[in-house]
């Protein structure tokens, strides 16, 4: 039986074109899933990349002590920035930690330009920071190494041994608090910066912050002892809940410690103890701000400079008000031989590296202080016993200086001002020795 009708030829492929089209929009997709992906990694920090050679010698200081004196050379790569690049000296188990802009560091040659550049050196000597020693054989015994450090990304720039065992313990680089400073009442995350001068892999040492022998322990929740987790960069956080307290004084430091399991050594642990000192805040005491300074939260890198020297200096101001605000810093050099009829009070202006001390940062910005904040100030006192266009106002500036802080321009208004807006600091300035050669002129006539 045949059946009649038409036959119809069914396509059921897909056209060339549409084909086409399909794999161009695959294509784009994975394209954008893999640019997404790509864009979202995270940047690697920028690395230093310079070679150095470091000497010790042993040397007397002018008390007949022994003392020792390291060279570093810079012998090739990049320059280094001296605000930035940190010097750490480890003898045994204690590390001293100073910035190539330090006052003893930044009269060398080296830094005129402000940079460690390769062919320059620079020196230290341990008595700087109370390294001394009766005899040769007490040097001769100790463990000794140097490191180079950038604080901006906590990387170690470069570290080496020059004495002594080979393995060295962690150091500290620093302890900082997110809010800082905490707050009575709520939750603070403590973050420790950790290196190690043997360029160990940090990130498996047991890490812990102890607030046992610190009255604060009775403010804080759970246990005085806190552990630390590793989080990248060589840093360690944790947080720590603290208890309200009408009782305790905020306008004090206290002491913590961060403590470091490194290892094992036999049957014994590898421990490393730092202690360090944190501020706390009660909050909000108002709802305008109220600035706060106080000589404990001022630091000289000496107060005993010689006239002409260059000193560190870093002032924390504290807000114990519940607004923010701007303000500006004035310091102020008060000395009894700057007495004259046109300035009776002795006071003058000092140089900074920001300009004049009249007004700091400068005259057209100012410094901000988050509510229940801190802002630490960092600046360099330039040429010690001259006015801030840097000259000297009397040729003999040798005894006793004041530094006078002093707030202000704050922007909006404190009120009430509770808490003191100025603080003074005591220090002995030495006077400049002339060197001269055997023809007893001046060295280098």
């Amino acid at each position: 039986m045949k059946v009649k009708g038409r036959l119809y030829k069914k396509e059921k492929g897909v056209s060339e074109v549409l084909g086409s089209l399909l794999i161009l929009i695959i294509t784009v997709m994975l394209f954008s899933t893999v640019f997404y992906y790509v864009s979202t990694m995270p940047t690697p920090k920028q690395r230093i990349y310079a070679q150095f050679d470091a000497n010790l010698n042993i040397v007397k200081n002018s008390t007949g002590a022994y003392c020792l004196n390291i060279t570093v050379k810079n012998v090739g790569g990049e320059s280094l920035v001296d605000w930035r690049t940190m010097f750490i000296i480890v003898i045994d188990f204690t590390a001293k930690q100073h910035m190539l802009s330090w006052s003893n560091f930044s009269k060398q040659p080296f830094d005129k330009d402000g940079k460690f550049s390769q062919g320059e050196s620079f020196y230290y000597n341990s008595s700087w920071d109370g390294f001394t020693y009766p005899e040769i054989k007490d040097i001769q015994a100790l463990n000794i190494g140097v490191t180079l450090l950038d604080k901006n990304t906590g990387n170690i720039i470069w570290s080496t041994k020059l004495q002594g065992r080979i393995n060295m313990p962690p150091i500290l680089v620093g302890l900082t608090t997110s809010p800082a400073p905490p707050i009575l009442g709520k939750p603070a995350t403590f973050k420790a910066i950790i290196f190690d001068p043997d360029n160990n892999d940090v990130s498996g040492y047991n890490v812990t912050l102890d607030f046992s022998e610190s009255i604060l322990k009775y403010s804080i929740d759970g246990s005085p002892t806190k552990y630390m987790s590793y989080s990248g960069g060589n840093s360690f956080t944790t947080i720590v809940n603290f208890k309200a307290n009408e009782s305790l004084d905020i306008l004090r430091p206290y002491t913590v410690k961060v403590i470091i399991n490194y290892g094992f050594s036999g049957t014994q642990n590898l421990l490393v103890s730092y202690p360090t000192h944190i501020f706390v805040s009660r909050g909000t005491h108002s709802k305008a701000p109220d600035l706060y300074i106080d000589s404990k939260f001022i630091t000289l890198s000496t107060l005993e400079p010689t006239h002409g020297d260059n000193v560190q200096i870093s002032v924390t101001i504290e807000n114990l008000g519940g607004t923010g605000a701007t303000f500006k810093l004035r310091v102020l050099d008060k000395y009894e031989g700057y007495k004259s009829a046109t300035n009776p009070d002795g006071i003058i202006p000092i140089k900074t590296n920001l300009g004049s001390s009249e007004y700091l940062p400068s005259e057209g910005m100012n410094y901000t202080i988050a509510a229940a904040g801190q802002t630490t100030i960092s600046f360099i006192w330039e040429n010690v016993g001259a006015n801030d266009n840097g000259e000297d106002v009397v040729s003999k500036v040798s005894g006793s200086h004041e530094l006078m802080f002093e707030i202000i321009n704050i922007t909006p208004a404190e009120n009430p001002n509770k808490y003191s807006d100025t603080a003074k600091i005591s220090l002995t300035v030495l006077p400049s020795i002339l060197l001269v050669d055997d023809d007893g002129y001046a060295e280098g006539s």
